[in-house]
């Protein structure tokens, strides 16, 4: 007898969707906020290689490998709307607020809605490295086309 395996994260439909959503996103946000200077990145390339790779590494490090985790392991947290963890929201919360106050811009309160596709992989996944893929890639098209 067989046993039937998943494939791997990365070539399942489910994280590939969420991977195209990515531009599409970038393609909605293009409609209200200008798209900038995307040569930036070749006059800055480290700070590119910082928003894109490095912070996308530790905030999954410390909110997917480290909140979501131990909200996880809490009985109050593991309500479920769907197939969302209490324990993503919560995060996704923290995530956000994180954000805002850090930089000083409500409109980064939107980052919660990325946040929950991270915490499902987080969550589906039992591991912080499929959402450190999906938010990198999220960072590396947005600070592309609109930080400046």
């Amino acid at each position: 007898m067989q046993i039937a395996t998943q494939p791997p994260y990365y070539k399942r439909a489910d994280f590939l969707f969420a991977l195209a959503l990515g531009p599409l996103l970038w393609g909605a946000l293009g409609m209200w906020w200008p798209v900038g200077d995307i040569s930036w990145p070749l006059r800055a390339p480290m700070q590119y290689f910082a928003l894109s790779l490095i912070y996308p590494l530790l905030e999954e490090f410390v909110f997917r490998g480290g909140i979501q985790v131990e909200l996880n392991a809490r009985s109050w947290a593991r309500w479920r709307w769907g197939p969302l963890r209490g324990s993503n929201f919560i995060t996704s919360c923290i995530f956000a607020l994180a954000h805002v106050v850090l930089r000083g811009d409500l409109a980064l309160g939107l980052v919660f809605f990325p946040s929950l596709v991270f915490g499902y992989f987080r969550d589906r996944e039992d591991s912080w490295v499929p959402a450190f893929w999906l938010h990198s890639f999220y960072n590396a098209g947005f600070v592309l086309l609109f930080y400046n």
